[in-house]
């Protein structure tokens, strides 16, 4: 079957909200069958992502903003599809587009953190800085993904997002044969021969500031006031890319932080030790700390004050950000996590413009990966210290042993003992009956509850929230005693493995088969997801065993080397 002819121009409906009832036919429909993950498509994105994570990178190190590479790789992947006679290029090249913007969050999120370790004094080696960086890109694209259906479909033309309009438009204009790759590269050709001149042959410096003049120069010692200015192509590009709303922004916070903050802070010289101030901003820079009255330099002031108040203006505007959209957050997970409540048949399969990896497998890839941190961090980054997986355990332990002093958990977990052969005996009434007194979490019945008294429900609850806690508090001493950690580690993987023969002895562990097609092994209830995170548990448990055996071990060797 021939594919179906792509449209070059967007529907009238693309950028507005839909009416009741109307549907939004995209310009590769879902019937169509575009060629889209190819050799030259993937090959063509990851070159795109090395050069423009290359350029960010840059700029980013400069001057603390990286841009969003999407419309100019989209201008690019066009015009190197019409340079090469290729036609029918459009899902190849949202393709192309998709993997290559993936530079700015790659470099953002590199360049922005990374350097922490080397402030901390950490000596990272390559790997360890690839695997985080690798865990970390995992981690966000995993945890984005379910936001998809959410802002693409649900919130169609709700939310404007103009990047994303514009790079529409360049990929789809590119469809008619768009000229916009010629202009791209005359502009950059400009910006290369601006940078060259300057750099090379220095015709005029890339960086002015007002200390280039007498009054300047009297104006920053004695006032701290320094107005500069960078004239580099790679600003100017930036400026022009988020536009003048948000250049002006910016400017007024340069303006703020150099024109009030440095002078005010700068008119306390008189009045404030110097090596009181280093030591309050824990600077230790060698030319600084020799010379401690340089701290009131405006570029110092500026460095070492007006750049952490920026950071710390930046890091709230994300909280608060996030804090706004809560709802929108909540809607979005909600819509993704309903997934799992659905009774979905089999034969009604999604459109291709609707298909997405899903959660159960999202699910899968999220748990592994937070494992793969988890021991990658402990075993790349802090040398096998188990402190803070013993304090987990402390915690997890003690918080689910004090729970089972609560009527709900207690009723809660009767399936689990009823079913079981190694603990039903200590129950007085025999599974499945059982099944006729259950109860809601938060509800009351008197009669059921009743039952439940003549059951020991509760009884045996206390005594096992006791052991919990107990099992927590030996393990977590392990960090002082390796025998009583021994001891309480043996303790933690017995009552794991007994928790984990529910899947084996409980049927509610399982999906019944309700009519939908989804039942049985492997697909877990609630009841049996809440049972099989305790392999999580089970694994801490075997290291901490381990590591309190290899302790003992050690230490009676060291005595009988002494001995002798």
């Amino acid at each position: 079957m021939e594919p179906e002819k792509i449209q070059t121009s967007l529907p009238e409906n693309a950028y507005r909200e839909l009416k009741p009832g109307e549907e939004y036919t995209p310009v590769m429909p879902a019937s169509s069958n575009p060629k889209e993950v190819t050799p030259y498509s993937v090959t063509m994105g990851v070159v795109m992502a090395v050069v423009f994570s290359a350029a960010a990178a840059f700029l980013g190190l400069k001057v603390g903003q990286v841009f969003e590479a999407a419309i100019p790789i989209a201008i690019i992947a066009v015009g190197m599809g019409s340079v090469l006679g290729k036609k029918n290029m459009l899902g190849q090249n949202v393709i192309i587009q998709s993997i290559g913007a993936s530079s700015g969050v790659i470099v953002a999120g590199a360049i922005f953190t990374l350097p922490a370790l080397y402030i901390l004094g950490l000596d990272a080696a390559f790997w360890q800085v690839f695997l985080s960086s690798l865990f970390g890109g995992l981690l966000g694209i995993v945890l984005l993904i379910p936001f998809r259906k959410y802002f693409v479909k649900e919130m169609h033309g709700k939310y404007p997002f103009p990047e994303a309009t514009a790079t529409t438009e360049v990929l789809v204009s590119g469809e008619k044969g768009g000229s916009q790759a010629k202009l791209l590269a005359v502009a950059g050709l400009v910006g290369g021969l601006y940078d060259f001149v300057v750099g090379t042959f220095g015709l005029w410096t890339e960086s002015v500031s007002t200390r280039i003049c007498e009054w300047g120069a009297v104006a920053a010692d004695k006032f701290k006031v320094v107005f500069g200015l960078n004239t580099s192509a790679a600003v100017l590009g930036l400026g022009y890319i988020i536009g003048l709303k948000y250049a002006m922004i910016i400017t007024a916070g340069s303006c703020l932080v150099w024109f009030v903050i440095v002078p005010v802070v700068g008119s306390l010289a008189e009045a404030v030790d110097p090596a009181a101030m280093l030591s309050l901003l824990g600077v230790t820079r060698a030319d600084i700390v020799a010379d401690p009255q340089s701290i009131f330099t405006a570029e110092n002031l500026f460095a070492f004050i007006g750049k952490p108040i920026g950071i710390g203006g930046i890091a709230m505007a994300g909280i608060i950000g996030i804090i706004r959209q809560s709802k929108i957050i909540r809607q979005a997970v909600g819509l993704a996590v309903s997934e799992f409540g659905g009774g979905k048949s089999a034969a009604a399969a999604p459109e291709r413009t609707q298909r997405d990896i899903s959660m159960k497998r999202i699910l899968t890839i999220l748990i592994a990966t937070l494992i793969s941190v988890f021991v990658f961090f402990h075993f790349g980054l802090l040398g096998g210290d188990w402190t803070q997986s013993l304090t987990a355990i402390l915690i997890v332990f003690v918080w689910i042993g004090g729970l089972k002093f609560q009527n709900y958990e207690a009723e809660g977990i009767v399936p689990f003992v009823a079913n079981s052969p190694f603990m039903s005996f200590f129950y007085t009434q025999k599974a499945p009956e059982y099944k006729n007194y259950k109860l809601k979490e938060g509800e009351f019945d008197a009669a059921k509850h009743e039952w439940h008294v003549r059951n020991n429900t509760y009884g045996f609850s206390h005594g096992l929230g006791i052991l919990i806690m107990a099992i927590g508090v030996l393990v977590f001493l392990g960090i002082f005693s390796a025998r009583i950690g021994l001891a309480g580690a043996i303790l933690a993987v017995i009552m794991t493995v007994g928790t984990l023969s529910f899947l084996v002895t409980t049927p509610e562990v399982w999906v019944p088969d309700l009519g939908s097609g989804e039942a049985g092994f492997p697909l877990l209830s609630g009841a049996g997801r809440l049972v099989v995170k305790d392999t999580v548990i089970l694994a801490g448990a075997l290291v901490a065993l381990s590591d309190s055996a290899r302790r003992i071990l050690r230490k009676r060797n060291a005595d009988g080397i002494q001995n002798r």
